[in-house]
This record gives C-alpha cells, structure tokens and sequence, in this order.
C-alpha cells in the first residue's frame, strides 16, 4: 500500500515514503538459542503429564480427605442447623474429584495424523481443557474446606 506523497505530509515522511525499506538481514541461530527453543518444545510436549501428575495427586488428597471426613463422625449428617451447609460442602468436594479425574482419564480427540497443525491444534485445546478441569477441581475443593472451616471452626 504506497501512499502519494502530498504537500500535507511532514519532510520525515515524505523521505520515508522516498527511501526503500531497509533489507531484512538474519543470521543463524546460536547453540544457546537452539537448545532453550527445544527446551521450550519439550516442556510443551510434557504439560499433559504434568497435569495429569498434580490431577493424581490433587484426587489422592480429596479422595482421603473426604473419607477420614465421612468416616470419623456420622453425627455430622444428622439434622441440625448446618446440615445443608455440609450436604453442600460434600457435594463440591466431590465435583472437585469428578473435575480432577477427567484430568487424569483421556478423552477422544479427532485430529488429522499426518498435520503437524492438526496435531498441534488439538494438543492445545486437550490441555486447555485439561488446565482448566484441574483449576476447577482446586476452586471447588478449596470451597468445600472453606464450607467446612467455616462450619467446624468459625461458628464453633
């Protein structure tokens, strides 16, 4: 897209307008900046593992807590003042593990096999995906302790 060149137009612009675009020069890339682009390459290709690593652990620590919760004190259920509150706290705690092993479980993907774009494309959306099924398993079981604390701690 040229522009012609008017009486309007400051003399820095009009040189510019002038003058050709200065050339393009590059020059190789150095054996420090080739081993921190496959460093960056083979982080990207392991974040599903390490997703999939924090949902284990994340499940492992609800999966616990919300038996040693259940287990310890029936009384807890009952019918009182605070009942729904624990009904609702129990039910986030067990979404987050719901959210947390759908991390962990693969789902199916449909992708091209031989596009490199392709292969990318769904990696990024998998892990997206993943990213924030594991965000959502941490919010709703922070919530559930935030319930419980409030319950047992605060209004004790």
């Amino acid at each position: 897209m040229n522009k012609p060149i008017d009486s309007t137009m400051k003399e820095s612009d009009k040189k510019t307008l002038q003058s050709p675009p200065a050339p393009l020069r590059g020059r190789p890339a150095t054996e420090e900046e080739i081993a921190w682009h496959a460093f960056r390459r083979q982080s990207e290709q392991e974040t599903p593992k390490r997703l999939e690593e924090a949902a284990k652990y994340l499940s492992g620590m609800i999966s616990i807590a919300f038996t040693i919760f259940v287990s310890r004190d029936e009384a807890v259920f009952q019918r009182g003042e605070d009942s729904n509150a624990v009904t609702v706290a129990c039910l986030f705690w067990l979404l987050s593990l719901v959210a947390t092993l759908f991390v962990i479980f693969p789902l199916r993907w449909r992708q091209v096999s031989q596009s490199a774009q392709d292969i990318g494309r769904v990696h990024r959306a998998s892990m997206r995906l993943k990213y924030g099924l594991l965000m959502a398993g941490v919010c709703l079981f922070m919530f559930a302790l935030g319930v419980l604390a409030w319950i047992f701690v605060a209004r004790a």
